[in-house]
């Protein structure tokens, strides 16, 4: 009988060791592919990826970017971010034209706390940076050799 005891002791300890390392395998296998999932969405929706679709200059050294884009069958683009330039016209390439920029630009909102356009008098405009693409810029001089810039794009 005292046979018999143990050896359902012992069953049931390898039953509860291999749910055990079945639990710890998933979890661990879940970690690592949600992990990798995040990395590759970060990747491929990054603000390098999108520049020169927002028409940014290749060299130009942008600082502290913001981005999030929406995709779907008219995808939006977001982002705010610093230079330091000291002139508007040294940011983008020659889609964007500068001289049509004017100050008291009002940007739509967003609610995420880094788009705080509503905080800053902006100057900018509307273009149309393809046939089926219209980019708002909207950008206040920070007073310190530096520009912080607003994108909203959207594919019409």
């Amino acid at each position: 009988m005292n046979h018999d005891s143990n050896r359902g002791k012992s069953v049931a300890r390898n039953v509860l060791s291999c749910f055990a390392i079945a639990f710890v395998t998933v979890t661990l296998a879940m970690f690592f592919l949600c992990g990798g999932l995040y990395l590759a969405y970060r990747t491929v929706f990054s603000f390098e990826n999108y520049r020169a679709q927002m028409c940014i200059r290749k060299d130009l050294v942008v600082e502290d970017p913001h981005f999030v884009y929406s995709p779907g069958y008219d995808y939006i683009m977001w982002s705010e971010f610093d230079v330091r330039v000291d002139n508007i016209d040294k940011v983008f390439d020659a889609r964007i034209d500068v001289s049509k920029f004017r100050e008291g630009y009002k940007m739509r909102s967003l609610t995420d706390p880094w788009w705080d356009v509503g905080d800053h008098e902006l100057s900018g405009a509307s273009s149309e940076v393809s046939d089926d693409e219209t980019m708002d810029v909207g950008y206040f001089d920070n007073g310190d050799g530096t520009l912080t810039v607003y994108i909203y794009l959207v594919e019409v």
